[in-house]
């Protein structure tokens, strides 16, 4: 099918129709449009006017057939596409601006935001490279499972093949990369950052899937994502080392798989996180009061290695110092991760380093896990997660206060210096390094070899 639309000379799309029985026609007002020009001499500008205030695309937008996941990759895959809305006809195609055209405009949209980004998929071509090399081509990947991921379908097992088209022709592009179950392999770890918005995310875990999509894809969700960031410029080091296994249902490699496992070597902590009601009020949950700082250090509690007695998740400003984020809406029991360290990031130059991890629940089989969201921590909770306190140092606090001054500096405290009302100079790294569980302590440079703490040990992971 991806070659079908892909080569076909003009693809008709009756976008109105509910289904295969609706054709392209249906009675409709024409005052709709007729859309006039007006010269402002004296403003020596011009406006257009239009009956309906509605953003131009919205008739494709909004149209019953752009909720279908299939005709997602469709209409992208179509080098010309006529579309018979409710109000009128467009049409769109890959050529240069204007690319677009209505009954309302039929010389091209005379105003930018009129598209808002609706308009089709422009792939560049490259025929060598990874994805990764080419910053276009992974900004439109982003955008493909950003818009596909709202998509519906009526059989769940058709997710791998409603996007299989549209990543083939990805692939064509960056012929030295490989594609596996909706992510590209030289895009890991960072491309499994993927996140389910708030507004989006599921009350009840969602059913494990039939068509052996892996937990640690985007394409597990049933709802909207939003994929992760992945250039350079964000991170400072990749603290894995990750081995894909994986095996296709048949010779496509674009298609449906029977197996796709990620061996991941790297740090993992043992981690328990509590979110309580605030105000017995269900609808009132932590997560929608981050940035106050006596809801959070009430409501909202991390531990590490069991040790309940003692929350890690707030630092001397009392603010929170860990973000989660899980797949789904986990309650306000007390919930136990695996925590696999990932990366460690920094948004901007000059902003603390984030320390970020996946969250994992144990599967059926024994070693292999299932991703169920992701976490970060920063300043001092980030300290506490990396090294662990050696048995019998008396005074734990202080042995933990006066290690975070000597790593401090390389990592980054905001609320801190505020407090303490010093200049915030910004936290200054260099040049990312190798990438490896190692890098995590890279960071901290000699200054953290103390008696008093040890380091974690590396171990190899398995995600389903």
């Amino acid at each position: 099918m991806c070659d079908v639309y892909q080569n076909g000379f003009l693809n008709i799309s009756a976008d109105h129709a509910v289904d295969a029985r609706e054709g392209c026609f249906r009675d409709r007002y024409f005052g709709t449009v007729d859309a006039f020009k007006i010269h402002m001499k004296p403003l020596q500008s011009t406006w257009w006017v239009s009956v309906d205030e509605r953003n131009l695309f919205d008739w494709v937008k909004n149209a019953p057939s752009s909720q279908r996941a299939w005709i997602y990759q469709e209409r992208h895959l179509a080098r010309r596409v006529l579309h018979f809305t409710d109000n009128e006809v467009f049409w769109e195609c890959r050529a240069p601006s204007p690319s677009f055209r209505s009954e309302t405009y039929p010389h091209g949209s005379p105003l930018r935001r009129d598209l808002l980004g609706q308009t089709k998929l422009s792939l560049r071509d490259t025929s060598t490279g990874s994805i990764s090399d080419n910053p276009f081509l992974m900004l439109a990947w982003n955008e493909a499972c950003r818009d596909y991921s709202q998509r519906k379908l009526t059989f769940q097992t058709d997710k791998l093949p409603a996007l299989s088209g549209l990543a083939r022709h990805f692939g064509s592009r960056c012929q030295e990369d490989t594609y596996v179950a909706g992510m590209w392999l030289s895009q890991l770890p960072r491309a499994l950052f993927w996140n389910v918005p708030v507004r989006g995310r599921p009350d009840v875990r969602p059913p494990l899937s039939d068509s052996y999509i892996p937990s640690w894809s985007w394409l597990s969700c049933g709802g909207p994502v939003e994929p992760s960031e992945v250039e350079d410029s964000y991170y400072v080091a990749d603290l894995v080392t990750v081995l894909a296994d994986y095996q296709h249902k048949t010779a496509d490699q674009y298609g449906e798989l029977t197996r796709a496992r990620l061996h991941i070597y790297g740090f993992v902590r043992r981690i328990t996180s509590v979110m309580k009601l605030i105000n017995d009020d269900p609808g009132g949950d932590a997560y929608q009061v981050l940035h106050n700082a006596e809801a959070t250090s009430s409501y909202r509690h991390l531990y590490v290695d069991g040790r309940l007695g003692c929350d890690i998740g707030h630092g001397k400003s009392r603010m929170q110092q860990f973000g989660e984020a899980p797949d789904w809406f986990h309650g306000f029991e007390p919930v136990d991760y695996d925590c696999l360290f990932l990366a460690v990031t920094q948004e901007n130059p000059g902003d603390d380093l984030v320390l970020k991890a996946l969250l994992l629940e144990p599967a059926e089989e024994e070693g292999t896990f299932r991703r169920v969201g992701y976490i970060m921590f920063r300043a001092q909770c980030a300290l506490r997660m990396r090294y662990r306190i050696r048995p019998g140092v008396v005074d734990e606090e202080g042995a933990w206060e006066l290690l975070w001054d000597l790593v401090g500096p390389f990592w980054g405290d905001v609320e801190r210096d505020v407090m303490a009302g010093r200049e915030r100079k910004g936290v200054v790294v260099g040049s990312p390094g190798t990438s490896g569980p190692e890098m995590l302590y890279e960071i901290d440079g000699d200054v953290a070899e103390d008696a008093g703490f040890e380091k974690l040990d590396a171990r190899m992971v398995t995600i389903i």
